[in-house]
């Protein structure tokens, strides 16, 4: 999907990882205005211009580099594509 390889969560996509090692996460979108201004975040976008919309963000390669940090994100999709985004 996408040209990456996708994690699914209950028939939903959750992670996409991208050759270049930037991710595509799903997430609530409830949330997405506080974690679009996220270091390395971005609204993800289906070629220039086009966003994907509320609650898909990309997240860039040097995320994925800290445990820490690529833990949180990949928690923070699981969580919203198993319906329990509401819990930290």
């Amino acid at each position: 999907m996408f040209g990456a390889i996708a994690v699914m969560v209950n028939d939903a996509m959750a992670v996409a990882v991208h050759q270049d090692g930037s991710m595509l996460v799903r997430v609530d979108p409830a949330q997405d205005a506080q974690l679009v201004k996220s270091p390395n975040a971005s609204r993800a976008q289906m070629g220039a211009g086009r966003s994907m919309g509320i609650g898909w963000i990309r997240i860039g390669a040097e995320a994925s580099k800290d445990d820490q940090t690529l833990s949180d994100w990949v928690g923070l999709a699981v969580r919203y594509a198993t319906g329990r985004s509401a819990e930290r």
